[in-house]
């Protein structure tokens, strides 16, 4: 691509089968009458950036729930674990103390002409306790995480520090 224009940012998984075939890819997004597999989490995540954003957990709960509600999510095992993660991590971020100093932060590094890296940090918190700071990041554990760049250790209090 020439210009100011950005190239279009698609995740890896996806774009393996774009190139294979642009066509039959979209037709089946099209034609999809499924919700998407991660939808009951992309929820919780939804909501708990409500919670970064200073809102309450019942108001966050509240959420989460109309949200089910208004996709018609109806798997009550599923519905529960939405609500008791969300409650589960807002218990944990209370317990932290930390202080929030950015949410929802885009991070865009052009590695060679027109080609980037990037992503978003969905939290980033100064520990009081020892000055450091911790960005948060959402979604399932990799057990293999300390061994990827994108998650190298920065601090010495231990846990997931990026």
């Amino acid at each position: 691509m020439s210009g100011d224009s950005p190239r279009p940012v698609v995740p890896f998984v996806r774009s393996w089968k774009l190139r294979l075939n642009l066509p039959a890819w979209v037709a089946s997004r099209k034609n999809s009458s499924s919700h998407p597999s991660m939808i009951y989490t992309h929820d919780t995540r939804m909501a708990i950036y409500r919670l970064h954003r200073g809102e309450s957990l019942s108001s966050s709960i509240a959420y989460v729930n109309k949200f089910m509600d208004s996709y018609e999510l109806l798997n009550t095992t599923r519905r529960a674990e939405a609500e008791n993660n969300l409650q589960s991590y807002a218990a944990w971020l209370e317990s932290e103390g930390n202080v929030s100093i950015a949410t929802k932060t885009r991070l865009k590094f052009e590695i060679f002409k027109d080609t980037y890296i990037g992503g978003e940090i969905p939290r980033i918190d100064l520990q009081p306790a020892d000055g450091g700071y911790r960005a948060i990041i959402i979604g399932e554990e990799d057990p293999k995480w300390a061994k990827q760049l994108r998650n190298a250790p920065h601090s010495t209090s231990g846990g997931r520090s990026a």
